[in-house]
């Protein structure tokens, strides 16, 4: 009886339980994981372990909930949308209580803040010695922007930013041709 329980289990009349687990499992498999609606997989799974706390599909239903907000947190982070991404890994956690995957993705989400928090600061830098003219050098724009594109090669600021430097850089050179300065065209 033990090993083919869940086979006994789908003979015995729908229950409760029964029905709380398979709408928990339509939710889960139709992407709603968390709401306030009673209709959410977690929320369903959760009334379900309310009623049977041992139930092993409720215990694997909950925890498809979690891996699948981490999943839904990992998308949000390389969107570098963080709101989401640490609104998703607190419900994960709540609902996993912890766990390899949930302390990888929070030092992952940690690393990403961080090399944010850098991109924007350097992002910041370079558009003022932009502003300023510096458009070249250790402290010049462009420095600043590989620097961020270095971390992140498609991040359209830094992108742009360069774009805009290599144009007054090439205006620069034309004033200068035109001037008839050759040393600072060369230069």
């Amino acid at each position: 009886a033990w090993r083919y329980q869940d086979r006994l289990r789908a003979l015995l009349p729908k229950t409760e339980l029964n029905d709380l687990v398979a709408r928990g499992q339509k939710a889960l498999a139709e992407g709603k994981l968390v709401g306030t609606q009673g209709d959410s997989a977690r929320e369903l799974f959760q009334a379900a372990r309310a009623l049977d706390a041992d139930n092993d599909l409720v215990r694997a239903g909950l925890n498809k909930v979690g891996l699948r907000l981490i999943e839904q947190a990992r998308v949000a982070m390389t969107r570098n949308d963080f709101t989401t991404a640490r609104g998703n890994l607190a419900a994960a956690t709540e609902i996993l209580g912890g766990g390899p995957e949930v302390e990888e993705f929070k030092a992952a989400m940690h690393a990403a803040e961080n090399r944010n928090t850098a991109s924007e600061e350097l992002l910041r830098r370079a558009d003022a010695a932009l502003i300023a003219g510096t458009l070249t050098g250790d402290k010049g724009a462009s420095t600043f922007y590989q620097r961020v594109l270095d971390a992140d090669a498609t991040n359209a600021l830094a992108l742009n930013g360069l774009k805009k430097v290599g144009e007054m850089v090439a205006r620069q050179d034309r004033d200068a041709i035109t001037a008839g300065n050759g040393s600072l065209a060369d230069r």
